[in-house]
C-alpha cells in the first residue's frame, strides 16, 4: 500500500501566467522540502504528451500564456525512481478544461502542520465558489482518476472533508 493525501479543488480555475503563479506552486513543493523534477503540458489539438525537466523560464511561460492550455502537471520524484506516475513525491494538475486542480502527496512527504497553508496558496488558483475536497486513497488506484470523476468505486477511498469555499 502506498497511501497518498490529496485535495482537489472543483470549480473556475482563475488563469494567470506571471511569476505568481510558478512561485504558488513551487511554494507548496518547498513547504513538503521537495522541488518539482518535471512537468507536462496539454494543449488543445497538439501532441504534448511527453514530461519535460523542470526549468522555470521562457519555454514554460509560453506554455502557461497559451490560450489553448487544457492542463499543467507538475511532479517531484526521487532520484531512484522508475516511472513518475507512480513514483511521484507530490503531483500537482491544474486542468483548466475540465476545471479542476488537484494536489496528491505521498503521505511520506505529506508536511501536516502545513495543510491550511497549502489549501490557502491552492486557493489563489480559484474562482470562489468551489468545492474542495480533502481524501486519502492508496497511490495504484490513481486518486486523479477520482478527480477526474471518471469512476467512483475505489477500494482505498476515504473522504476526509468535502466543504463548498464561499466568498468571505
Amino acid at each position: 500500500m502506498m497511501e497518498t493525501i490529496s485535495i482537489t479543488n472543483r470549480g473556475s480555475i482563475r488563469k494567470f501566467v506571471d511569476d505568481v503563479f510558478i512561485d504558488t506552486i513551487e511554494n507548496i513543493y518547498a513547504l513538503c522540502d521537495l522541488k518539482i523534477s518535471y512537468y507536462g503540458v496539454s494543449i488543445a489539438y497538439k501532441n504534448t504528451g511527453q514530461l519535460k525537466k523542470y526549468k522555470r523560464g521562457k519555454i514554460l511561460h509560453n506554455y502557461l500564456s497559451n490560450n489553448e492550455l487544457e492542463r499543467i502537471n507538475f511532479f517531484s520524484v526521487p532520484d531512484d525512481f522508475v516511472t513518475v506516475a507512480y513514483d511521484y513525491l507530490l503531483s500537482i494538475s491544474i486542468n483548466y478544461k475540465n476545471n479542476y486542480i488537484i494536489a496528491t502527496f505521498d503521505e511520506n512527504v505529506m508536511n501536516h502542520e502545513c495543510i491550511e497553508e497549502i489549501k490557502t496558496l491552492l486557493d489563489t488558483f480559484m474562482e470562489k465558489p468551489y468545492m474542495q475536497e480533502m481524501y486519502t486513497m492508496d497511490k495504484e488506484e490513481t486518486p486523479l482518476l477520482y478527480a477526474m470523476g471518471i469512476k467512483n468505486d475505489f477500494k482505498t477511498l476515504k473522504i476526509l472533508s468535502s466543504e463548498a469555499v464561499k466568498e468571505d
